[in-house]
């Protein structure tokens, strides 16, 4: 603790070395989560491959199959109620009514969630054979991964910054209630330790299934800062006492 309250007091810059450190931790995790679910997705993806294939798209327009309706069957009980149907007797296909899933028509994929529907038109010529695709869904989900966690880098830096700077602002208010000496700087240092312990701790709570709301952050970084700022209050006090007696 003696070594956290002379960084926070005596340090150089404001923390942003640690943050940029806590948003390459985070990032890696993002990154191999979504790995790992790309991989154990493939399986499933190879299935709907092999009951929709092939398919042959000329100008547009599906060719193969035609005047078809296929529907897959997928054996993921997440997934059993989510229909993906192929339908090549229709170019435009009516959406009213429609549950939540895929469908294909012979120009068009129409993706239907939450009433809310988004509509891709075929264009040019494509030719998907049957076959397997595994090793390109794997490849794909690391691409995917990759991409991922190097943009989650970059916004996720952008954000603690933001936001240790938003609780600066009080840390350098409650530094003043607790007659505590604390330039902003310092309140940013505070403010970046605070809220990266934080974080940890509330994600760990989430994943032993408690719930863990927007404002819970918010109380635990300040509550940790007043924390910090009484403990700093405690180590000046004795310092004080016999400059007095001098």
């Amino acid at each position: 603790m003696k070594s956290i309250i002379n960084y926070i007091k005596f340090g150089r810059g404001i923390g942003a070395r640690w943050l940029f450190l806590y948003a390459i931790v985070v990032s890696i995790v993002l990154g191999v989560s979504i790995k790992i679910a790309g991989y154990y997705a493939t399986p499933t993806l190879q299935s709907i491959a092999d009951q929709l294939l092939p398919i042959k798209i000329e100008n547009g327009v599906i060719v193969e199959p035609e005047n078809t309706v296929k529907a897959v069957k997928l054996d993921a009980e997440e997934l059993s109620q989510y229909p993906i149907i192929l339908d090549t007797t229709l170019e435009v296909i009516d959406t009213a009514g429609l549950r939540d899933g895929i469908y294909i028509s012979k120009k068009a994929v129409y993706f239907v969630n939450d009433n809310q529907i988004r509509v891709h038109n075929f264009s040019g010529t494509m030719d998907l054979p049957k076959g397997d695709y595994t090793d390109m869904f794997k490849k794909i989900a690391v691409y995917v991964a990759w991409f991922m966690g190097l943009l989650a880098l970059i916004v996720l830096f952008i954000v603690y910054l933001a936001l240790t700077a938003f609780y600066a602002i009080f840390a350098t208010t409650l530094s003043k209630v607790c007659k505590v000496n604390l330039d902003y700087p310092a309140g940013m240092r505070l403010s970046a330790l605070a809220y990266i312990f934080t974080s940890v701790l509330l994600a760990i709570l989430r994943l032993c299934g408690l719930n863990t709301p927007l404002w819970l952050y918010f109380i635990a970084v300040i509550a940790l800062q007043t924390i910090v700022l009484k403990l700093m209050t405690v180590k000046e006090e004795p310092s004080t006492k016999s400059v007095n007696k001098i």
